[in-house]
């Protein structure tokens, strides 16, 4: 596989979590949802989801129309009937800017409830903008955040005396000193008011527009900033919210040559964990030399799948064997500390997670193994 130099992927300073110190062990400070009771509710095909904050865990009815905010994290139970049973999915979904401790706690949380679910459930970490495939066929719910960054500009009046409001790209430069706009990030929406705007309609509209996104978003965490531009305002934090433009360097010959003969496809690796006081990974095996009969009971068997550019192809599997010797509900924690310490060469932060106890069935895990 080629270094691929992390700037490749648009704005992945965005997912300053990746980083944080995550206890392999629940930590009993963090506020946890009792999932028991939910788990022993009546199975329904309709997916349902709660909303992670910092002080609680409320359920999510915007997601059946697929409205997952950048700045938050959310839990996803989905149900699907099979013909002789059914089949259940946690997603613990974590937005780009999502803080650390709120990264942690849906963690924990996802952890959790898998654990209520007894076995009944595969429990997964998707992140946005790098969600699996297995998380975009669920039927009623999209876990792909409908509010990416949006930057609108305030045009007009028209002949008819009206500002209109109208969506462009989402580049700096595309802001103009002469007119006024909304950057909209989800639960926070920066007015941006140009030094030589000289009408005031215009920022009276985008307040007024602003507000109606509060009213159709029903949120109470959602907050409106206005930065009039200037000398003062030009280092402001809204500016981080455009996509940084890498500019992508020419492939060494080396690299152009693996490309060519299609050394850079699949890559398949197989650690097992030791617990130590720090966490250590051994590679047990790679490529072909993959086969289910490595994964043993007494064992946790990580299982990476990559494609080479870091896509919703790439996954991790965490597979708990039911003799492990250590948590068996830990599988995310496990995750998060692999790829905290994956070389450069291997570094992707925001690959999707799949934990797999001894005995359930993954079809994917299977398949990667198989393949």
């Amino acid at each position: 596989m080629a270094d691929l130099d992390s700037n490749y992927i648009e704005g992945l300073s965005d997912y300053r979590w990746k980083e944080a110190e995550i206890p392999i062990y629940v930590d009993r400070d963090i506020d946890v949802k009792d999932w028991i009771a939910i788990s022993a509710e009546p199975a329904t095909d309709k997916p349902r989801a709660w909303k992670i904050t910092d002080s609680s865990i409320v359920e999510w009815s915007l997601a059946a129309k697929g409205k997952f905010f950048s700045q938050e994290v959310y839990i996803v139970l989905n149900r699907t009937s099979l013909k002789t049973s059914t089949s259940c999915d946690i997603h613990c979904w974590i937005g780009k800017q999502a803080s650390s401790e709120l990264y942690k706690k849906a963690l924990y949380n996802a952890t959790a409830f898998g654990e209520a679910m007894e076995g009944r459930a595969l429990v997964h970490r998707e992140v946005q903008d790098f969600e699996s495939k297995r998380s975009d066929q669920m039927a009623n719910c999209d876990l792909r955040s409908e509010y990416k960054t949006r930057l609108l500009r305030l045009t007009g009046p028209n002949a008819a005396g009206k500002i209109c409001v109208r969506e462009t790209a989402t580049k700096r430069g595309a802001l103009d000193s002469n007119d006024v706009f909304i950057i909209d990030s989800g639960l926070k929406i920066y007015q941006w008011n140009g030094m030589f705007n000289k009408d005031r309609k215009k920022a009276e509209k985008a307040t007024e527009y602003a507000k109606q996104l509060q009213a159709e978003r029903g949120t109470s965490g959602f907050t409106v900033v206005i930065v009039d531009e200037s000398e003062k305002t030009k280092n402001h934090a809204l500016y981080d919210l455009f996509p940084y433009q890498a500019k992508k360097r020419k492939p060494s010959r080396q690299e152009s040559i693996a490309l060519t003969v299609g050394q850079l496809q699949k890559k398949k690796m197989m650690f097992t964990v030791s617990l130590t006081p720090r966490l250590e990974f051994k590679k047990v095996a790679e490529g072909a030399d993959l086969c289910s009969r490595r994964m043993k009971s007494e064992e946790v068997t990580l299982v990476d799948v990559r494609f080479g550019k870091m896509d919703a192809e790439d996954h991790l599997f965490v597979r708990v064997g039911e003799d492990w010797a250590g948590d068996k509900n830990s599988g995310l924690m496990y995750a998060h500390h692999y790829l905290k310490q994956c070389p450069d060469v291997d570094q992707h932060p925001t690959i999707a997670v799949t934990v797999v106890k001894e005995g359930q069935l993954s079809t994917q895990l299977n398949g990667a193994i198989s393949s």
